[in-house]
């Protein structure tokens, strides 16, 4: 079973807080393929922030594909499924792509949640095989 990242740096500081030097702990964790790049930088943040947590990412947050915008929009997909993309759009505020880019994940989703039951129904109608 993979650590997590979290593990892996958990495991790291407590090595170091153990008073192991940087390259003892890449020798002791080595069998987990944690490179002596992590061991370093984790110790750095460590040192720096005294966490091990991710550090927050800088950019422009979300302000158009938030969940609750995607919750209306397979909302009003789910009531009326023909309605065209772009009508969608205008009436939730979005642009059009954004929209065109939740529909298009809903109907992935939809399609790979299928499958099992699309399968079955497929071999069921092969006489019991499936080539």
């Amino acid at each position: 079973m993979e650590w997590t990242l979290k593990e892996d740096r958990v495991a790291v500081i407590a090595l170091h807080r153990c008073g192991y030097a940087p390259i003892q702990i890449f020798d002791i964790l080595k069998n987990l393929n944690i490179t002596k790049r992590l061991v370093y930088r984790t110790i750095k943040r460590y040192n720096e922030d005294s966490s091990v947590d991710d550090r927050s990412r800088s950019g422009r947050p979300r302000s158009v594909r938030t969940p609750a915008v995607i919750k209306a929009v397979k909302a009003r997909i789910q009531r009326n499924p023909k309605r065209k993309q772009k009508l969608l759009a205008l009436q939730v505020g979005l642009s059009r792509t954004t929209a065109a880019a939740d529909i298009d994940m809903d109907l992935v989703r939809a399609a790979i949640d299928d499958l099992p039951r699309r399968l079955k129904a497929c071999i069921q109608n092969h006489g019991g095989h499936f080539e």
